[in-house]
């Protein structure tokens, strides 16, 4: 997998949910500043709130979910979905859709990624490398 040598100028939309499915979206940000949210990002305290949530609900699936920051592409078709986890590991999605606003025609799930393997996520996904991106989750 063959990655741009120049920095890439690209923007990509993203937003941070919180553990009670609350959401914040934000302008999109080229592929620096990405990496730097994901990393400088208080996820102690989102998690934090995630175990006080999953200890206070009934239902976990209704009431609160994990915290993550999800980036998209313009067209709405490609989503990396990043979801922090204990000891600094992280779940990552990505997904693909058929045309915008439909269900998911396709996605994949790579547990327990640290930061080296998150950036390189992040660098394919804003490079539109996708082939490279399912390769790299498929192989895991």
């Amino acid at each position: 997998m063959a990655l741009p040598d120049k920095p890439l100028r690209v923007k990509r939309k993203f937003w941070i949910q919180r553990a009670d499915f609350s959401s914040e979206s934000f302008d999109p940000v080229e592929l620096k500043i990405a990496k730097a949210i994901v990393a400088g990002y208080d996820w102690a305290s989102e998690l934090a709130l995630y175990e006080t949530q999953l200890e206070e609900c009934d239902d976990h699936w209704e009431d609160c979910c994990s915290p993550g920051i999800g980036f998209q592409t313009e067209d709405e078709k490609h989503l990396l979905h990043l979801c922090p986890l204990a000891e600094d590991h992280v779940q990552c999605f990505y997904l693909q859709f058929d045309t915008i606003g439909q269900s998911e025609s396709a996605h994949w799930l790579l547990d327990h990624l640290q930061l080296e393997q998150i950036n390189q996520l992040l660098q394919l996904f804003f490079a539109e490398d996708y082939a490279s991106l399912i390769a790299y989750m498929e192989k895991g």
